[in-house]
C-alpha cells in the first residue's frame, strides 16, 4: 500500500537540492499505510509536475551584467539577493545589458543599503531629462534581518560588500551581493591556478 509523500527537490547548478534551498515541493507516491496510488507512482490528486528546468534557483538565471573580477579580487564569504530601486527607463536599459557594476560597491547608510558607482546609461538618450545621472546611488531592497546581518559582518573593516551580478527574476531586476575580503596577490595567483586546473580537467 502506498501513500503520497512530500519530496522537496529542485535542480540547481550544483545538482538536486532539498526544499530548504527555497525550491518547490513535489508530491510522489511512496511509503506504506495509505491507499494505493495510480500507475507511474503519481497521486491522482496532485497537480501535473512541470519538467525539472522550471524549478530553477534564482542564482542560476542568466545574468544581465556580472562583476567578473569580484571573485578573483575578493574571497566571498556570504551572498545575499537584493532588490534594487530602478526607474522605468533604467529597467529597460538594464534588461538590454547596459547595467555596469564593475568597480561598484554597496554601502550601509542610515540603516539602508545603497549601490554606488554603478552605471546605467539612458534608455533613450534623446528623450532623457537633462539631470539624468547614470551613476546615481541606488537603494537596495533587503529585509531588516538581512541588513542587520550585513551590518554586523561589516564591523570587520577588512570586509567589503561587493555587487556580483544582476539578473531578471519575474518582472524585477535582482542584484546578488557578497561579503568578502580582498585577496592577497599570492592568493589571487593560487585562484587562477586552480581555475586553470579545473578547466583542463573538464576539457580532458
Amino acid at each position: 500500500m502506498l501513500r503520497p509523500v512530500a519530496v522537496g527537490l529542485c535542480m540547481t547548478r550544483g545538482g538536486w537540492n532539498d526544499e530548504s534551498s527555497g525550491c518547490a515541493t513535489l508530491r510522489v507516491s511512496g511509503g506504506f499505510g495509505g491507499p494505493p496510488g495510480p500507475k507511474k507512482g503519481i497521486s491522482a490528486h496532485d497537480p501535473p509536475v512541470p519538467p525539472p528546468f522550471l524549478f530553477r534557483h534564482p542564482s542560476t538565471m542568466e545574468p544581465i551584467t556580472e562583476n567578473r573580477r569580484a571573485r578573483h579580487d575578493y574571497d566571498i564569504r556570504e551572498i545575499f539577493e537584493a532588490g534594487i530601486e530602478l526607474r522605468g527607463g533604467e529597467v529597460k536599459s538594464a534588461r538590454e545589458g547596459k547595467f555596469q557594476i564593475a568597480g561598484a560597491q554597496a554601502l550601509v547608510r542610515g540603516g539602508e543599503v545603497w549601490l554606488v558607482n554603478s552605471h546605467i546609461p539612458p534608455y533613450q538618450p534623446k528623450n532623457t531629462a537633462a539631470d539624468y545621472a547614470e551613476d546615481r546611488p541606488r537603494k537596495l531592497l533587503l529585509t531588516a534581518q538581512e541588513i542587520k546581518r550585513i551590518t554586523g559582518l561589516l564591523h570587520d573593516k577588512s570586509e567589503r560588500l561587493i555587487p556580483l551580478r544582476a539578473y531578471p527574476k519575474k518582472r524585477l531586476i535582482k542584484l546578488e551581493i557578497g561579503i568578502g575580503r580582498a585577496r592577497k596577490r599570492s592568493d589571487q595567483r593560487e585562484v587562477l591556478k586552480k581555475r586553470a586546473h579545473l578547466r583542463e580537467m573538464r576539457e580532458a
